[in-house]
């Protein structure tokens, strides 16, 4: 932006004989912007040098008691770097107005409109003209306004640092269902001496939860949220036959070694953020779960077997009444060279009885078929085929304990009848465990989810549907005894073929700077635009300057005392005739320019004649 216009200086000047005009002293053309150029190449550096460190790095996190402090005293962190913006807003608009008040010192040396001189200085300090005569003014003092405001809000999105989730990669070790060692035919009996076995994989202290387990999944199932609570974590719906990771933190100079999970641990393979608070950070883990198919349906079956059914013997005998009245009821069926039976003494015949067997197909496939035989208020047989498989899981920990396990569909299901027996224990001590004389708490947890808490009548409620609950709540303890078991497994000698590596990471929720949008980097276009204004003001003044007279260097247009005395010195009295609209605006198209007035310095009406033109570079 060159404010040059109308009649040049050479113009005016030839008219001077050479002893009326005599040369002054002017400044060396580079010398007056090297410190405008210098403060906003600073300013634009720190700028694009602050946007492309964090960018790099792609987060860089604040420190423990800077998080602390101001998590504490949001305001005022708000404050402190909102005042650093406008401290780096108002240095930059400094900058401008420097040259501003350069570029018009340079036009100055030539003849310049007054209105001209008079909208510079008001561009300079960024305010509005408003005037319909001077459009183009008034659209640039509006861009310079937005501009100057803009940037300030620009400095501040750049620095103030937010709330931003820094993501640790994770790495540990976990019992590995799918090891080879743990497919073997009679795995129980080979392990540890057979000192682990099925049958005390779990006791009757486990009993509550494995029944919730299975009611947590049948209530799922059922569409009602449901959590089950086991060991220090609450679990979404169920466990997942997950074993819940151990998180060991490493820092400083422990990171540079390989992680040590020889423990069953998990640990971070790099460094936590100054303020992380493990109690409220976020999990996401790819782990091994255990679940089964379970297939259900309602039957009919006799003492007499088929190729698709098996037999039962139901065996029902009176106890008397001394002093209540018992019933001895047992229900058992074959398996190969054994049976299977359950027994149970009641006093109202309302039973809920398991039974099953393992067994193996021609092709080698193992299923554990299970008879589920109810009386009375759980009246009903089903035949349920229970498959246990491993399933990959991806484990989500949040900050109170919380885990919600999710199978992973991209990666396939293993074979996992070998815990089959253990789930088949399980699921008998469960039913076991809850029936009593009077009622079967299985049953009647059954019964509810079933009939939507007694909303439906049992001739409204359908075998099917019952078949379907009785599903998820099987599936539900398999899954929790694939969780036990681990447990149980882990605290043995381990060998290392039982193992297997797993991976995930931790968000950290942190006080810090991130950039990975486009938008952070437009942001920072307020603060390029007003520093190449700034900048072009300068080019442009440079390309016209030949250097201005020394005595005009520290003229200040913005300072209303020097822009007085220039006035007062005595070379404009024939700019304005009076005070009047008409006149006032006569003034503004007439031309001046700073020079000598007797000596003094000043402004000159430059009308073109001989005797204006004598001030110019006449020294006193």
């Amino acid at each position: 932006m060159m404010l040059k216009s109308g009649l040049s200086y050479h113009e005016v000047e030839k008219e001077l004989t050479d002893d009326e005009a005599e040369p002054q002293a002017r400044t060396r053309r580079i010398k007056w912007p090297v410190s405008i150029v210098a403060g906003e190449l600073v300013l634009i550096t720190f700028a694009l040098g602050f946007l492309f460190a964090v960018k790099r790095q792609g987060q860089i996190p604040l420190g423990a008691h800077s998080v602390e402090f101001f998590e504490d005293n949001p305001q005022v962190k708000t404050w402190l770097f909102t005042f650093v913006a406008s401290v780096l807003s108002m240095f930059s608009s400094f900058l401008f107005a420097q040259a501003v008040r350069h570029a018009l010192v340079v036009s100055l040396s030539h003849p310049l409109r007054v209105s001209t001189l008079v909208s510079g200085v008001k561009i300079s300090k960024r305010a509005l003209i408003l005037d319909n005569k001077h459009i183009r003014w008034g659209l640039l003092s509006v861009a310079i306004f937005g501009l100057g405001i803009a940037q300030t809000s620009s400095w501040s999105s750049l620095l103030t640092p937010n709330f931003i989730s820094v993501v640790v990669p994770l790495e540990g070790t976990e019992i590995d269902l799918g090891a080879t060692i743990f497919q073997q035919e009679d795995i129980w009996d080979q392990l540890w001496n057979g000192s682990l076995s099925m049958d005390n994989l779990t006791d009757a202290s486990d009993m509550p939860v494995i029944q919730q387990s299975g009611a947590a999944k049948a209530m799922a199932f059922a569409g009602h949220a449901s959590i089950l609570n086991f060991g220090k974590f609450t679990h979404s719906v169920s466990t997942g036959g997950i074993s819940p990771i151990r998180l060991l933190a490493r820092n400083g100079t422990d990171l540079d070694q390989p992680p040590n999970t020889a423990d069953l641990s998990t640990t971070n393979t790099e460094a936590f953020p100054p303020s992380t608070n493990l109690s409220q950070i976020n999990i996401v883990m790819q782990q091994q779960g255990l679940s089964a198919n379970v297939s259900c349906q309602s039957t009919t079956l006799t003492t007499e077997a088929t190729d698709t059914l098996p037999p039962i013997w139901r065996n029902y005998t009176n106890l008397g009444c001394n002093p209540i009245c018992l019933y001895y009821w047992s229900i058992s069926t074959v398996c190969g060279q054994d049976t299977d039976s359950q027994d149970i003494v009641t006093g109202t015949n309302q039973t809920l009885a398991i039974v099953g067997c393992k067994n193996t197909a021609a092709n080698g496939t193992i299923t554990y078929n299970t008879i589920i035989d109810g009386q009375n208020l759980y009246y009903g047989t089903f035949l349920c085929d229970i498959n246990p498989i491993i399933v990959p899981m991806i484990s989500n920990y949040t900050a109170d304990d919380f885990v919600k396990s999710m199978p992973d569909p991209s990666q396939p299901t293993i074979n996992g009848h070998f815990a089959g027996q253990a789930d088949l224990t399980a699921a008998k001590q469960a039913f076991d465990f809850g029936q009593g004389t009077e009622i079967s708490s299985v049953g009647d947890m059954l019964w509810s989810i079933a009939s939507e808490q007694g909303n439906l009548a049992a001739d409204q409620l359908p075998d099917a549907r019952r078949a379907l609950v009785l599903e998820a709540f099987l599936q539900g303890i398999v899954e929790l005894s694939g969780t036990m078991m681990k447990a149980k497994i882990a605290q043995n000698d381990l060998q290392s073929s039982m193992t297997h590596n797993i991976s995930g990471v931790a968000n950290v929720q942190t006080l810090g700077w991130q950039y990975n949008t486009y938008t952070s980097t437009v942001v920072l276009i307020p603060i390029l635009l007003f520093a190449v204004t700034t900048l072009g003001i300068v080019i442009v003044a440079q390309w016209y300057n030949r250097g201005v007279p020394l005595s005009n260097t520290d003229f200040d247009p913005n300072d209303p005392w020097l822009l007085m005395a220039a006035a007062s010195a005595g070379g404009m009295g024939t700019v304005f005739q009076g005070s009047d609209k008409e006149d006032l605006e006569k003034g503004l198209k007439k031309r001046v320019i700073l020079g000598k007035v007797n000596g003094r310095d000043g402004f000159v009406h430059a009308d073109a004649s001989r005797r204006t033109s004598r001030f110019i570079g006449e020294d006193s």
